[in-house]
């Protein structure tokens, strides 16, 4: 599994930029349990798995291990081990079933580390050491594995620091222990979603207004938010659909306050892990053409929603005489405009003129049909608003 990485728009990367110096100490609750039952029953089988693996191995090769010490690097392979000459098969085996440590680590949301693993096994003693961090040798297999999967966590980069605190307060080096451990801490405070599923979320912490309208929240590609609602100073509600390109492991949910939209009030760690839960299909809310065109009436506000990389939404403006159309869009989604005559030239576009990211176009224009097309600046989704204005 190969680390992901979630592409921005210009104006998430602009605030995602200034999260760290912000961010409140909020919690995100998920309400589906299909992620974090998915998440402890397949961190729990992959331990079950390795213990068994390996026990197997040892069972196969007790008087045939060298001492030799072999090494893996993940960068490289993903399952060889190498070494010095004269290592033996069961050399090999044992230090190969080891191999499944990084999984666990990478399943707990863990990001890709490309040091290089020693293991060795002399007798009744276990060795294991990472490119950094140094090695020890254990008088049992599941200690050994264990520290193994502390210097993992150790390096990362990605996995929040709470985790690292639980793990180096731990008195134990069993591989079982520390594990639970780990998820422990990683779910506290932390929501879990499963890819393929939509769910209510509650975000709670401090600041939240409604002062300037609905405060807005801004996923990664690949998690479309819609029906956000202000519930409190103190705690917004979202549904939040994680699709199958979600990106895995921790990923940021920002929210931020409408009118402010250049610093976070808050930011959310949200887990998002492999499942198969039911993720509700999102029928096309507006038309791509403009015979399925959605009426627009100047002097008013339609909402949409960009639900795949390629949807786009046209509207049909009439105007009945000469005059200014002004066309302007809110939200939370990166959007541009194209405003088409009924030939579908486009005779006006703009993208970023309005508040934050929105796009904001005036044009003089005669009386007639034209077709309003919103899509995103990016190949992302999400919802936005649209406002048409006419001065004659």
């Amino acid at each position: 599994m190969r680390h992901a990485i979630v592409l921005w728009s210009a104006g998430a990367l602009a605030a995602v930029a200034l999260a760290s110096a912000s961010a409140a100490a909020g919690s995100i609750a998920v309400d589906s349990a299909t992620g974090r039952t998915n998440y402890l029953v397949s961190l729990d089988a992959m331990v079950s798995s390795l213990r068994n693996l390996s026990q197997t191995y040892l069972n196969r090769g007790v008087t045939s291990f060298t001492g030799i010490e072999l090494t893996y690097d993940p960068s490289v392979d993903q399952a060889l081990m190498y070494g010095t000459k004269g290592f033996t098969q069961a050399d090999a085996d044992w230090a190969r079933a080891n191999l499944r440590i990084y999984d666990i680590y990478r399943q707990l949301g863990g990001n890709e580390i490309n040091l290089k693993q020693q293991y060795s096994r002399s007798g009744n003693q276990f060795y294991v050491g990472l490119d950094g961090s140094g090695g020890q040798w254990f008088a049992t297999l599941a200690d050994a594995q264990g520290y193994m999967f502390k210097l993992l966590v150790g390096q990362s980069a990605e996995i929040p620091k709470a985790v690292k605190a639980a793990l180096l307060a731990a008195n134990s080096n069993d591989l079982a222990t520390v594990v639970a451990r780990a998820r422990d801490a990683m779910l506290d405070g932390r929501g879990v979603a499963a890819t393929g599923s939509s769910t209510t979320v509650t975000f709670t912490g401090t600041g939240f207004s409604n002062t300037n309208g609905t405060p807005v929240v801004i996923a990664p590609t690949g998690i479309t938010v819609s029906s956000v609602t202000y519930e409190s100073s103190t705690k917004i509600t979202a549904t939040l659909a994680i699709g199958q390109s979600a990106p895995a492991g921790l990923t940021k949910i920002h929210l931020f306050n409408a009118g402010n939209t250049f610093v976070p009030v808050d930011t959310f760690d949200l887990l998002v892990v492999s499942g198969t839960g039911s993720l509700t299909p999102t029928a096309d809310d507006h038309g791509d053409t403009p015979i399925t065109a959605t009426a627009l009436a100047t002097g008013t506000t339609v909402t949409g929603t960009i639900g795949t990389a390629t949807d786009n939404d046209v509207f049909q403006v009439t105007l009945a005489g000469a005059g200014t159309l002004s066309l302007a869009s809110s939200g939370p989604t990166d959007v541009n405009v194209q405003l088409e005559d009924v030939n579908g030239t486009v005779i006006a576009a703009d993208a970023d003129s309005g508040t934050w990211y929105n796009f904001s176009l005036s044009r003089a224009l005669s009386a007639g049909t034209y077709f309003v097309r919103v899509l995103h600046c990016c190949q992302g989704t999400g919802t936005y608003s649209v406002t048409a204005t006419f001065t004659p």
